[in-house]
């Protein structure tokens, strides 16, 4: 039998010459003409032209960024690494949408509850005490619904387990990074790190997640793994000293050891009912911890749970301030319940509603958020805004449960339990925490909901074809 042609592409060196300089031209064009400014520019060039022909790359960048605070201050506004990684992002979203022959745009249930929340906040906006005030975060919520449809499409591309171990993974390393300063400052500055005060989301939402991967690990590599990722967070939570990251822990981690106690006993799944009983390991280790130092790393973070403890039967601290601030966002609610004071304008709460400025320490908090993500946006927004954000809330879990309820494999069943423990964390922490809706927890949210909409589009479409066979 005759051997059949084979074609033989000779290597041509001068292809990838001719590519290296047309990508690097303009670079050294400027280094010889001694600019040394335009060179920096010119050298992230060749790097930018990878990225935006490259959506996947493009999309880690993006959730890399997310961790970095770094803020360059413009005249009104400031921009961060995420804004102009998420530009590059979709900019190659669209770009690959159009030389590609594929043009479908997928429905993902969260889509007309997302309109609606724009809607209503471009109502408060027109209407707004100060309605430049409201232009910027206007804008913000329209570019999260933009991260929200981009993270939907690349974890759909990417496959959602890949982008949620990126997750955990990520916050682990800054969890790292944030207990070796927290040690080497030997515990006296609460540690935020490279996400700053984002890192309190971070830590909230990568723990339950972690803990879901332990809970259901495929094996005992992977049940190690994970336990040790998840004392990393919880050690990271104890640098961060963040009270509501705590509270945060402490409502959700009984709330998962419920559900999955259920789901394991309905399923009769032996090995994960073995390793609830482990994290019984994970509790050991944190109060072994605190024996040891409770009265040197941990003083600060012990002080400030036994203010928050006290400040139950008489608020002291940044507890009372916080009260005083949630009194200043009701009042401005009563003062327009329906379209709010505008998105953005809580910072003029003392004009709009004088009676504010009574509290003695007003003086120390003025110009502050009203942490408390529901309060803010029945003041900003009013009932039309808040009932918006609820409905978004509303549908996430919805689907997040239906996921959660099924049957599954040990590693699917993983990605239902990170993804509605997730939610469940936005649920309750729109209650007592600063922010989830405006700059880096407005992307985290946005990837969050993305990732839930995908493995929510994913599981119905798996459904119908199984249905259909």
């Amino acid at each position: 039998m005759q051997n059949s042609p084979t074609l033989t592409v000779k290597y041509n060196p001068l292809v990838p010459f001719t590519v290296f300089l047309i990508a690097f031209a303009p670079a050294m064009a400027a280094y010889f003409t001694g600019k040394s400014a335009l060179l920096l520019v010119c050298l992230t060039i060749p790097f930018i032209f990878y990225l935006v022909t490259n959506p996947r790359h493009s999309f880690y960048l993006f959730l890399l960024s997310i961790a970095v605070y770094y803020p360059y201050h413009l005249t009104g506004f400031a921009v961060h690494p995420f804004d102009l990684a998420m530009g590059l992002l979709y900019f190659s979203i669209v770009l690959d949408f159009c030389l590609h022959t594929r043009t479908e745009i997928r429905k993902t249930g969260l889509d007309l509850a997302f309109l609606f929340l724009i809607i209503a906040t471009f109502i408060s906006a027109v209407f707004a005490y100060n309605v430049r005030q409201s232009i910027v975060p206007l804008f913000r919520i329209m570019v999260i619904y933009l991260a929200f449809r981009v993270a939907f499409k690349m974890a759909l591309e990417l496959s959602v387990r890949k982008v949620i171990l990126f997750y955990i993974y990520q916050v682990f390393a800054l969890s790292l990074i944030n207990c070796a300063l927290f040690v080497m400052r030997g515990g006296g500055v609460r540690v935020f790190g490279l996400s700053w005060l984002a890192f309190e989301i971070y830590t909230i939402t990568a723990l339950p997640m972690a803990l879901c991967f332990f809970i259901w690990a495929i094996n005992t590599r992977e049940r190690y793994r994970f336990g040790l990722i998840s004392l990393i967070i919880i050690a990271a939570l104890l640098a961060l000293q963040s009270r509501g990251s705590l509270l945060a822990a402490a409502i959700t981690v009984p709330i998962l050891l419920i559900l999955a106690y259920n789901k394991i006993k309905k399923e009769r799944n032996i090995a994960p009912s073995r390793n609830i009983k482990r994290i019984t390991v994970i509790a050991a280790v944190i109060a072994v911890v605190f024996v040891f130092f409770n009265e040197t790393l941990l003083v600060g973070f012990i002080d400030r749970v036994r203010e928050m403890v006290e400040s139950l039967a008489r608020p002291k601290g940044t507890i009372a301030l916080r009260l005083v601030l949630w009194d200043a966002a009701f009042k401005g609610f009563l003062s327009s319940p329906l379209i709010g004071i505008g998105i953005g304008n809580y910072i003029f709460i003392e004009n709009i509603v004088p009676s504010v400025k009574t509290a003695p320490v007003w003086y120390y908090i003025r110009g502050m958020s009203s942490h408390n993500v529901l309060l803010q946006y029945l003041c900003e927004t009013g009932l039309l805004g808040t009932l918006a954000l609820l409905m978004v809330t509303f549908i996430n879990l919805k689907m997040a449960y239906r996921n959660f309820k099924k049957k599954m494999s040990l590693e699917n069943t993983q990605i239902s339990a990170a993804l509605l423990m997730v939610i469940i964390v936005f649920a309750h922490s729109i209650l007592y925490m600063r922010a989830w809706t405006w700059g880096q927890e407005g992307y985290l949210m946005a990837v969050i909901f993305g990732l839930n909409a995908a493995w929510y589009y994913h599981n119905q479409n798996l459904t119908k074809s199984n249905n259909s066979l």
